[in-house]
């Protein structure tokens, strides 16, 4: 064989087009299928994390209005009618005002509704609102002044039904004073 002849063979087999075979087609489909449906399965678990985390942001939000709330009729209400018998307002104006306060607005009237409605706006939502004392007991209101409960450590705890009917829940703690 001449050099030349050697030259014509390896150039025609370089310059040969050759296409794949259904094997090479089939495998390449294969990976490429399994990256998509990688990348889908990421896209969809980063929508439902993302939805869970707007709605604990929404509802730490809520928490935090309602102990804004309670901070704000503990300081602002003056003589409540419901703290009568010679108690002072404080706590007793803040005890009502959670014994009121509705856990869910399951069968709740317009009233209610229109009262505590916009701190319910996660699904099924529910709210639990704890009051103690220094050593955890429950708060107290009497009209001896040293048996008050004074401050009154509030947890607000507020539970939904989130992506897939799990039950999350949040809470916030604060510390209110009667000064």
């Amino acid at each position: 064989m001449t050099v030349t002849s050697s030259k014509n063979a390896l150039m025609k087999h370089l310059t040969r087009t050759r296409g794949f075979t259904l094997v090479e087609i089939m495998f390449a489909f294969g990976i490429f299928t399994l990256m998509m449906w990688s990348v889908a399965h990421s896209l969809v678990y980063s929508y439902a994390v993302l939805e869970i985390q707007e709605q604990r942001n929404a509802a730490l939000a809520h928490c935090q209005t309602v102990l804004s709330t309670m901070r704000d009729v503990s300081y602002h209400t003056e003589n409540s009618p419901d703290c009568t018998g010679g108690r002072p307002d404080f706590p007793c104006v803040l005890l009502n005002f959670g014994d009121g306060f509705p856990q869910s607005l399951d069968g709740a009237n317009a009233a209610i509704r229109a009262r505590y409605g916009s701190f319910f706006s996660l699904p099924e939502q529910e709210y639990q609102i704890d009051m103690v004392d220094d050593s955890g007991d429950p708060a107290k209101s009497s009209v001896v002044p040293n048996q008050n409960t004074n401050p009154v450590y509030v947890t607000v705890t507020t539970s939904w039904l989130g992506p897939r009917n799990h039950r999350y829940s949040v809470n916030t703690t604060a510390a209110i004073t009667s000064h």
